[in-house]
């Protein structure tokens, strides 16, 4: 039998262990979602009227809904909070502060990184979700950039693989990424997040300062059970709540707006099907056939250089096309259906949209200034850019 004089102190430091333990980690619930707003910037107001907007849902404890904001300096509260969001009607965010963090750099693709190992590790669930809330312009580091900071001067840039690097190798896989910030969904930005998220859901288009209905998505989370019906179930609701009279759309405006949400476990098929395209249709790029489709495209983001890639294969389709190239359109666009589970959009003047934006610039000035920066995606690993610069000779 094990004797000991210092027993009764090892029974209290074993108990004291246990519960520091029990501090730093909280016990598994079904979802922890962590939303990233980098806010220090033009849209902070935006983002503490979406705090609010999250504290009016209604869900249980079996969700863990936490907020990492970086505020700006002339708010009233600068630098940046985590808060564990709590039900409250209170026009003030009444939510408990987990921690202040004082100055941070949310355009650091560190910090987004930092939030998501700490935040996940903290609160362990079998299902985790991202929300990276801020400005967006795809995968351009040009006029609006994604998650500006407007204290360090720095944003997360795609070509430098700042996303990419914030999520990869970070020991968790979330379920579901939302990205709050216009122009995000593309096909370059989700080949950053091809191996590192099962669904990810954004917009082609911009997106309006009141951003996606956090009361709506958080009150509704728990009524379905799998991350595929949640994910078509936050774009319709996304979807509904601009429609005229909505919940984000009460002046009865139509508000064009655009949301998708990505299966990323059929992402590397349909750019496959691409690539290929590209490879075998190289010589023809110049072809008629190709200028027709791209010029009937409803043009997306601040350069007006994307097109919706569903929008473009429908189109070349209703051209005189070689039956091969039109074999391989179709197969596409097959890949496309597959691959994207969910597509709304409202009052957008054209048909077969709200699938992903694709880089197609129509003159050679856009193309030349931004090809070093685009080469440096991993979607350039493709043969697409030589297919433009074909096309634009």
């Amino acid at each position: 039998m094990f004797r000991s004089n210092n027993y009764p102190l090892l029974i209290f430091t074993g108990c004291l262990l246990l519960l520091i333990g029990a501090c730093s980690t909280q016990s598994e619930a079904d979802w922890t979602i962590l939303i990233y707003m980098a806010a220090d910037n033009g849209l902070n107001n935006a983002a503490l009227a979406d705090i609010n907007e999250m504290e009016a849902a209604v869900f249980s404890d079996r969700i863990r809904v936490i907020v990492q904001i970086d505020n700006n300096a002339d708010n009233s509260e600068p630098g940046a909070f985590r808060y564990h969001i709590r039900a409250d009607d209170s026009p003030q965010i009444t939510s408990p502060v987990i921690t202040s963090l004082g100055e941070i750099d949310s355009g650091d693709y560190l910090t987004l990184r930092n939030f998501i190992q700490w935040g996940y590790s903290r609160y362990p669930a079998r299902r985790q979700a991202l929300v990276i809330w801020s400005h967006g312009n795809g995968w351009y580091n040009y006029f609006n950039k994604f998650c500006p900071d407007h204290e360090s001067g720095s944003s997360i840039s795609l070509p430098d693989g700042d996303l990419f690097n914030a999520l990869y190798n970070t020991g968790f896989w979330p379920d579901l990424i939302i990205l709050d910030a216009c122009h995000m969904q593309t096909m370059e930005v989700l080949a950053e997040l091809n191996g590192l998220a099962s669904y990810v859901i954004g917009s082609e288009a911009a997106v309006c300062s009141d951003g996606f209905p956090y009361d709506d998505i958080l009150s509704g989370w728990e009524s379905v059970s799998s991350p595929a019906s949640l994910a078509v179930q936050i774009v319709q609701q996304f979807y509904e709540s601009y429609l005229p009279g909505g919940s984000q759309n009460p002046t009865n405006n139509f508000v064009p707006v655009s949301c998708s949400a990505a299966a990323m476990n059929k992402f590397s098929e349909l750019y496959a099907r691409l690539n290929e395209l590209a490879e075998d249709w190289l010589a023809f790029a110049g072809a008629e056939y190709f200028s027709a489709a791209r010029e009937g495209c409803l043009e997306f983001n601040d350069l007006e250089a994307d097109v919706d890639i569903k929008q473009f294969f429908t189109l070349l389709l209703n051209q005189e096309i070689p039956p091969e190239l039109a074999l391989q359109a179709e197969a596409l666009l097959e890949q496309l259906e597959l691959c994207f589970i969910a597509q709304e959009y409202i009052d957008l003047p054209a048909d077969d949209i709200a699938t992903a934006c694709l880089w197609f610039p129509d003159t050679a000035f856009d193309f030349n200034n931004l090809l070093p920066e685009y080469r440096r995606l991993r979607f350039a690993q493709s043969r697409w850019d030589e297919f433009l610069v074909e096309f634009l000779r």
